[in-house]
C-alpha cells in the first residue's frame, strides 16, 4: 500500500466540531493548550510548525488548522500503541529519505497540481516539522500493517482469498471491463464526425488499425503510436472502469456487447481526435484487489470514526483556544 504523509489530513472530518475562541491562554512558559486522553499538548509543539513571519488571521487559521493536525495525530498514536503495532525504524526512515527527495504535489487549484519547489517548502506550507513527517510516515504504516492483519484474519492464506474471489467474480465482471486505447489527434482543419473533412488523423487511425488486424501487438502499437504520452507509457491501457463508463471510449451499450474481448474497435470519435479501443475481462488478480482496496477503506473509516467517539479533550479553562 502507498504511504502519504498528507493522509492524516483527512482523519479531520472525524473529528468532533470545535469553535475556536479569542481568549489567550495565562501567560505560562509552555502553556498546555488541550489534554488528549490526558496527553498535553503544548504551546511549543503547535508553534514549531508555524512560519515566524505569518501573522493576523492568516496566523490564526493556520494555527487552528495545526492543532486539529495534532490532535488527530496524538490520538492515533495513542490508538496505535494500545494495539501494538509496531514498525521498523528502518523502514520509516526509508520513506523519510525518499520523501525528501520527492515531496507530495499540492492541489493549487480544482483539478491543478503543482510541485513543492523543496522539501523545506513543503513543511512551510504543510505547517509541519520534520518530527510531524516522521510520525505521520509510522502511523501511516502502522494503520497499514493494522490492516493488513485485519484482512488476513478475514480472508487467511490463498484458500480464504480464492474463496473471496469465487463470491464476488460475478458481481465484479457484471459491472467491469478492463480498458486499451490508442490516441490519435487530428489535424487543425479536420473535423471527425464530418467524413468530408477527414485528413491525416483518419488516415493514421485506418493504418493504426491495419496494423492490429495484421497481428502485430496491441501495447507494441500504442507505445509506438503515443509515444511518452499516458497511453504510450501503459502499452494503451487506460484502466479498469465500469461497463457504462464505455462511452468515453466511443463505444455505447450497443457498439461494446458487439465487440469481442481482446478485439481492437474501429476509429471511434476520442479526446484528442479518433481513438482505437479494445476491453478485456477483468481478472482474478483485479477482483481480489478490489476487494482488498474496499475492505482497507472500510477499515479506515470505521478506525477514524472509532478515535473520534473514544477521544476525551479537555481545553485550558474549558475552552478551544488560539494562543498568541
Amino acid at each position: 500500500m502507498k504511504h502519504s504523509v498528507c493522509w492524516l489530513v483527512v482523519c479531520i472530518a472525524f473529528c468532533a466540531p470545535f469553535s475556536v475562541a479569542t481568549e489567550t491562554p495565562a501567560a505560562t512558559t509552555d502553556p498546555v493548550l488541550v489534554m488528549v486522553n490526558g496527553e498535553a499538548i503544548r504551546e511549543s509543539l503547535l508553534s514549531s510548525g508555524i512560519p515566524k513571519d505569518m501573522f493576523g488571521g492568516s496566523r490564526n487559521l493556520a494555527r487552528t488548522n495545526r492543532l486539529r493536525r495534532l490532535i488527530d495525530q496524538v490520538s492515533l498514536r495513542q490508538m496505535l500503541s494500545t494495539r501494538g503495532v509496531i514498525v521498523d525504524p528502518k523502514d520509516i526512515e526509508k520513506a523519510y529519505t525518499e520523501l525528501i527527495k520527492a515531496p507530495p504535489d499540492f492541489d493549487s487549484c480544482p483539478g491543478c497540481s503543482q510541485s513543492y519547489s523543496s522539501f523545506e517548502d513543503y513543511l512551510q506550507r504543510s505547517f509541519l516539522t520534520y518530527d510531524d513527517v516522521r510520525a505521520d510516515l509510522a502511523s501511516n504504516m502502522a494503520i497499514d500493517k493494522l490492516i493488513e492483519s485485519n484482512w488476513e484474519r478475514a480472508h487467511p492464506g490463498p484458500t480464504g482469498k480464492t474463496a473471496l474471489i469465487d463470491a464476488e467474480r460475478a458481481a465484479f465482471s457484471a459491472k467491469y471491463r478492463r480498458f486499451w486505447r490508442i490516441a490519435i489527434p487530428i489535424a487543425f482543419d479536420e473535423i471527425r464526425d464530418d467524413p468530408k473533412r477527414r485528413g491525416p488523423g483518419w488516415a493514421k487511425a485506418v493504418a493504426v488499425c491495419e496494423r492490429l488486424r495484421k497481428g502485430d501487438d496491441f501495447a507494441v502499437v500504442a507505445k509506438d503510436i503515443n509515444g511518452d504520452a499516458y497511453e504510450g507509457k501503459n502499452g494503451g491501457y487506460a484502466g479498469i472502469f465500469p461497463i457504462e463508463c464505455a462511452s468515453s471510449f466511443g463505444l455505447d451499450q450497443t457498439l461494446l456487447n458487439a465487440l469481442p474481448a481482446n478485439t481492437a474497435s474501429e476509429p471511434r470519435p476520442g479526446y484528442m481526435g479518433y481513438q482505437i479501443v479494445k476491453w478485456q475481462p477483468i481478472t482474478d488478480d483485479d477482483i481480489l484487489e478490489f476487494a482488498q482496496k474496499q475492505f482497507a477503506e472500510k477499515n479506515r473509516a470505521e478506525l477514524f470514526e472509532s478515535i473520534a467517539k473514544q477521544r476525551k479533550l479537555e481545553w485550558t479553562n474549558g475552552k478551544a483556544l488560539v494562543p498568541k
